[in-house]
């Protein structure tokens, strides 16, 4: 039996072993920790003591439950820099993850007074619109609802936008992409939207609103991406 130290509560120090277990590769990221049960047999203490653990590991975001299966490690948080314009793809690729994006809707529509505004354009012109699932080692990490002129992707809705990201098609083109501007807001999604990133509606989720330019000046895109934050964390740089 486990030997405690008197002076710390009995759940922080199993906490503390937990991590250092999962820190260490005795638990890997997509594996179930031990059962409660096993656990207080194992350490010699209550189950509402494990499970006070558990949760603190919970809330740390290094442990996360699935409903009928048990608690499962997670992986490390992806980290993306906010000053750096960059697909979903790429990005995944730099942090040595596998791609996967899978297209939920793709079509034509008129820009209507809000993106007849945003794009600087008549309502009765065509816009593309997609909305997408991107996976990260087959890990739902965030929906995209992505908006772009027809005049400045004339074929989109004949291109690829599950193998090539759009950046990628950019780059096809010749479209110089030069800068965005990006609000970020905590938001919770609906039953439907939370199921496709297999996560509890009472968890909140990054939301990125961006308007992407070309040429610092023409506005080529508009975007809605819901992030998982309890797989991505983000980072921004100041200098002087």
């Amino acid at each position: 039996m486990y030997k405690f130290k008197q002076q710390y509560p009995i759940y922080v120090q199993l906490r503390d072993i937990l991590r250092d277990q999962i820190e260490n590769g005795v638990y890997l990221p997509g594996t179930a920790i031990p059962s409660e049960k096993e656990l207080s047999e194992k350490y010699g203490v209550n189950r509402l003591t494990v499970r006070t653990a558990i949760e603190q590991l919970m809330k740390e975001g290094v442990v996360k439950p699935i409903q009928g299966k048990g608690v499962y490690v997670m992986g490390e948080r992806m980290n993306r820099d906010l000053d750096t314009l960059s697909g979903f793809s790429r990005t995944i690729l730099e942090k040595n993850s596998k791609p996967r994006i899978h297209v939920l809707n793709k079509k034509l529509r008129n820009a209507g007074l809000k993106f007849s505004k945003i794009f600087e354009m008549d309502e009765e012109d065509e816009i593309h619109y997609i909305k997408r699932v991107c996976f990260a080692d087959e890990e739902p990490m965030s929906i995209d609802e992505i908006f772009v002129p027809k005049v400045i992707l004339p074929n989109l809705n004949e291109l690829n936008v599950s193998d090539f990201s759009i950046y990628d098609l950019y780059d096809f083109y010749h479209i110089n992409v030069t800068n965005a501007h990006q609000t970020l807001d905590i938001v919770t999604l609906d039953q439907n939207e939370s199921r496709l990133l297999n996560i509890d509606t009472s968890q909140a989720v990054y939301l990125f609103t961006s308007i992407t330019y070309a040429d610092e000046k023409i506005p080529i895109e508009y975007a809605k991406t819901y992030v998982r934050a309890d797989l991505c964390q983000f980072t921004v740089k100041f200098s002087n």
